[in-house]
């Protein structure tokens, strides 16, 4: 499936393999791009966590005004897809998707300026909870995005 998303300026087509997630109700997609983009530093200098990226949806749009954005993600099928996607829109910014637990990866790298937090449908587990509440993001914009449309 291939789905076009226009929003902050942008055009990004995405590539969303049978195994991974996109957000179904798309008229939300500008909305929260908007959203998210307008409280980042207009300079660029800030680092981004985007935690449950997914298919690198989020990731790779707010990666056009940051110094650096990192997707986090359990899904292997959603990282393909996202390397594939950050690919074929010939994206060059500082931006980067990693396979993993959001919970044991935040440990690991350390707080960023600015996390955006788009978990399942579950949420986000006690011990991944701890740990981003203990880095608090030097700006405080934690960007929780939750819908009902995610899959178990």
């Amino acid at each position: 499936m291939v789905e076009n998303v226009h929003a902050v300026g942008r055009d990004i087509r995405f590539g969303i393999s049978k195994d991974s997630f996109f957000q179904v109700n798309n008229s939300v997609i500008p909305l929260w791009l908007e959203k998210i983009t307008g409280f980042l530093d207009a300079d660029g200098h800030e680092k981004i966590y985007d935690l449950y990226c997914g298919i690198g949806l989020i990731t790779l749009f707010v990666s056009y005004f940051a110094k650096e954005t990192i997707g986090i993600e359990l899904s292997h099928s959603a990282v393909e897809d996202a390397n594939r996607n950050k690919a074929s829109n010939q994206i060059m910014t500082n931006v980067s998707f990693i396979e993993a637990p959001v919970e044991d990866k935040l440990r690991e790298l350390g707080a960023a300026d600015v996390m955006i937090i788009d978990p399942p449908r579950k949420g986000m587990d006690a011990k991944g909870l701890e740990t981003l509440l203990a880095m608090g993001p030097e700006k405080n914009h934690l960007f929780i995005l939750q819908t009902s449309d995610h899959g178990p």
